[in-house]
């Protein structure tokens, strides 16, 4: 149900904040120096302390990158079919962004019930702030530095290469913590434990360069490889991978387009919040990201409250849904070499599916088209 008075409190600030981006325009003002005026840093820790939820998850939760190689190849097919300029729902790390970098939408909520997640994603938000560039932001993430000669060279592949002969540079990472920090610091949104937490997640992440793995388990693809993975089309895939990627993302996160929610897919009142801002805002859903989370919640009785969540957000008539297994299922979208299976699916036509008890086992969500 779309709030009338939830809106008319928001009036005054659209209606200011467009009036004033048509003054800047005429003088040759940067849109973002225009929007960092009328939305305050503070503004965006209060959108989320609105929407955030309790943090269920287990403390010790340890995934600060993906082990999903096969989100490359559903890139093509996102850029194809997924609806621009819509909402974005999805979880866990930073194999959002790619999606995102694809999909382009209007917002992004990151919904996990794990508190590291939200950490993660803040310091993800904080680097990217003081990262012009994708070179930029490689060589803050990693405490490293490529010389000039790589860099005029402008491949991926020579990044990584040259981040993996280097060791951490303990000057520079302390710079960057202490920049981290100072960015997080202004959302007036974490306690002191939690901006100590962003920076042992930043140390770690930096430690072991391009090599770094989930869960350092050598099954699993390495940070570097993810970022030169090709999509179906042989074409760059990952948020790292080109420029205008990265820009779309740094937009976006400038913005403070893309929240990180504490929350439970399960859950009808936290979600309920969620579907409310995304009415209020006279949005829509475009494409939603849930990796595996859905095999947990059948697992634990669970799938139907989720479904039932889903059901009452607005969709666009093209949404998408996006599911990813890393068991080793024999499935005919599944790419050569990978260790994971990712599919997109018409998300109507799934809640449809779902709400007619079609979908008892985790195997159906790959089994039913």
């Amino acid at each position: 149900m779309y709030d009338s008075k939830a809106n008319e409190v928001d009036k005054p600030w659209r209606c200011q904040r467009r009036n004033c981006l048509i003054q800047a325009v005429g003088f040759g003002v940067s849109w973002h120096a225009v929007l960092a005026g009328q939305e305050s840093s503070n503004t965006f820790g209060a959108r989320i302390q609105a929407l955030d939820g309790p943090a269920t998850g287990p403390a010790s939760a340890d995934n600060l990158m993906t082990n999903e190689d096969s989100i490359a190849s559903v890139v093509d097919q996102i850029a194809k079919e997924v609806p621009p300029r819509q909402v974005y729902l999805g979880v866990g790390p930073d194999q959002n962004y790619t999606l995102m970098a694809h999909a382009r939408p209007e917002n992004c909520y990151v919904i996990d019930f794990r508190k590291k997640n939200q950490l993660l994603h803040l310091f993800h938000k904080a680097l990217v702030e003081i990262s012009t560039s994708r070179i930029q932001y490689l060589e803050n993430f990693w405490a490293r530095e490529i010389s000039e000669e790589i860099r005029k060279k402008g491949q991926t592949m020579d990044f990584i290469e040259s981040f993996k002969n280097q060791s951490v540079d303990p000057q520079k990472l302390d710079l960057i913590k202490q920049q981290v920090k100072s960015v997080c610091s202004g959302w007036n949104l974490l306690n002191k434990s939690e901006l100590d937490e962003i920076s042992t997640l930043q140390s770690r992440l930096a430690g072991q360069g391009p090599d770094a793995r989930f869960l350092a388990l050598k099954m699993y693809p390495t940070i570097g490889s993810l970022i030169t993975m090709k999509s179906r089309a042989g074409q760059p895939a990952h948020w790292l991978a080109q420029e205008n990627y990265y820009s779309v993302l740094r937009t976006m996160q400038l913005e403070n387009r893309i929240l990180p929610i504490n929350g439970d897919w399960s859950d009808e009142k936290g979600f309920a919040r969620i579907v409310k801002r995304i009415e209020q805002d006279r949005q829509k859903v475009g494409l939603i990201y849930l990796s595996d989370v859905e095999f947990f919640l059948i697992r634990q009785g669970l799938f139907g409250k989720y479904v039932k969540n889903l059901m009452k957000l607005p969709l666009h008539a093209d949404a998408r849904i996006i599911r990813t297994s890393t068991k080793e299922i024999g499935h005919p979208e599944r790419a050569i070499g990978l260790s994971s299976t990712t599919i997109v699916r018409p998300l109507r036509k799934f809640l449809e599916q779902a709400s007619h008890g079609m979908i008892k086992r985790w195997e159906d969500l790959f089994e039913i088209t």
